[in-house]
C-alpha cells in the first residue's frame, strides 16, 4: 500500500518521526501515516522547487504544513482540509530537502527558498 514510501522505514535520520512531527521514540512507522495525505504534501513538496543551500529558519515545517494546507484546499476544492506535520516532513525529505530539527519541538526547518513560499501566497 505504501510502496513508495516505505524505503523510509528504519531510516536512521527519520528516528521520531510520527504524523504528529518529531515528537516520537522509535523508528518511522509508515503505517501510521495516510497514503492519500502523504501524497497531497508531496505534490506542496515538489511545488516549492529546488532546495537551496541553506537551511531556511524563517518556516518551521508547522508553518509551511499551513501553508501546504491552504494550498492544498484550493488546487483540491476543498477535498483536503488537513495534513500532518510529519507527512510534510517526510514529503519534504522525499522531494531532497535537507531539514534541521527545532529544539524542544517537533518541528524542523527545511533549505526551502523565500521565492518558493512566497509564489504559494500569489
Amino acid at each position: 500500500m505504501f510502496e513508495k514510501w516505505d524505503v523510509y522505514s528504519g531510516e536512521p535520520e527519520l528516528f521520531g518521526l510520527t504524523s504528529g512531527g518529531f515528537n516520537g521514540s522509535g523508528e518511522l512507522n509508515i503505517a501510521n501515516f495516510s497514503k492519500e495525505e502523504l501524497n497531497w504534501a508531496m505534490s506542496f513538496a515538489n511545488a516549492c522547487g529546488e532546495p537551496i543551500a541553506r537551511i531556511n529558519t524563517n518556516y518551521s515545517s508547522y508553518r509551511l504544513k499551513g501553508i501546504a494546507e491552504r494550498w492544498i484546499a484550493k488546487i483540491s476544492f476543498g477535498e483536503i482540509k488537513h495534513i500532518y506535520n510529519g507527512s510534510l516532513i517526510l514529503a519534504m525529505v522525499d522531494a531532497g530537502f535537507r531539514f534541521k530539527k527545532i529544539a524542544d519541538t517537533p518541528n524542523v526547518y527545511f533549505n526551502v527558498s523565500e521565492r518558493a513560499i512566497k509564489r504559494f501566497f500569489k
